[in-house]
C-alpha cells in the first residue's frame, strides 16, 4: 500500500488550481497531479458521501448516461441489482421506475511525474504504468541519452531537466487523451479523491471505503 503526502499548490509550471499528491512505499516515489471538479465535490459534501471505489458499482453506473432518467427495465438484470442497493442520495435518483445517474468521477489527474534517480529506465517503466490516467513526465538532473529520448518520445513521455531556474523541457509529454470511460479509470480518480479528502472533514463513506490504488505494471488498479 502506498504512504500519501498531500501537497498544497503544484510548481508553477503546472495549471494554477491543481494539487499533487506523492504516493510512495512502493518502487520509486510517483507524484500525481490533480484538478478537483468543485461541483461534484461541493455536491457530495452536501450529500454526505465521499469516494465510491466498488469497481462493480462503478461499472454498472456507468451504463447510466450522466443526468438523463432511464427506465430501470432497460438495464440488464445484475446492474439492476447492483444499483437497486445504492442509497437514494448522492449517487443517483429514482422515482416511478426510472433512474438517473447524479455522481461522475470527482477529480482528473492531470500528470504522473517520476524522478530519474540511479536508473532512468527503471522511472521510465514507472511513469509508463500511468499510461491510461494522465500526462507521463520524467524529472532529471541531467539530460537523457539520444536513445532513452527516443524511447519516451516513443511513449509519449515527457522529460524535463533541472537547472538553477528550474525546470526546463529536454521533450514534452504528448498530449493525454481519454481513449475510455471504464471503471478501473472512475475508481483511480476516485482513490486519488479519498486521499485528497483526508485533508478536510470527515464523510460517510458511500458503496465501498477506499484506500490507496496499487498500481502494478500493467497499470491496472488494484483496490482492496
Amino acid at each position: 500500500m502506498h504512504n500519501a503526502v498531500i501537497e498544497p499548490d503544484a510548481p508553477g509550471w503546472v495549471d494554477k488550481g491543481v494539487q499533487s499528491v506523492l504516493l510512495t512505499g512502493r518502487d520509486l516515489p510517483v507524484r500525481l497531479y490533480y484538478r478537483v471538479d468543485d461541483a461534484e465535490d461541493s455536491r457530495r459534501h452536501a450529500a454526505g458521501i465521499r469516494s465510491i471505489t466498488d469497481l462493480a458499482i462503478l461499472d454498472a453506473l456507468l451504463t447510466l448516461p450522466e443526468g438523463l432518467d432511464v427506465p430501470m427495465t432497460s438495464l440488464a438484470g445484475r446492474e439492476q441489482r447492483i444499483l437497486s442497493r445504492l442509497p437514494p442520495v448522492g449517487v443517483l435518483t429514482q422515482h416511478e421506475g426510472r433512474i438517473t445517474r447524479i455522481a461522475r468521477a470527482p477529480l482528473q489527474v492531470v500528470r504522473a511525474e517520476v524522478a530519474v534517480s540511479r536508473s532512468w529506465l527503471a522511472a521510465f517503466r514507472r511513469v509508463r504504468e500511468f499510461s491510461q490516467y494522465a500526462e507521463r513526465v520524467l524529472l532529471s538532473a541531467s539530460p537523457l541519452d539520444a536513445d532513452a529520448l527516443l524511447e519516451a518520445s516513443y511513449s509519449g513521455v515527457g522529460v524535463a531537466v533541472g537547472s538553477d531556474s528550474g525546470w526546463d523541457w529536454q521533450l514534452e509529454p504528448a498530449k493525454f487523451v481519454v481513449q475510455e470511460h471504464s471503471a478501473a479509470r472512475w475508481s483511480f480518480a476516485e482513490s486519488i479523491y479519498e486521499l485528497h479528502l483526508s485533508r478536510s472533514q470527515p464523510r460517510p463513506a458511500t458503496g465501498k471505503s477506499a484506500t490507496p490504488a496499487v498500481l502494478p505494471t500493467d497499470g491496472a488498479p488494484q483496490v482492496p
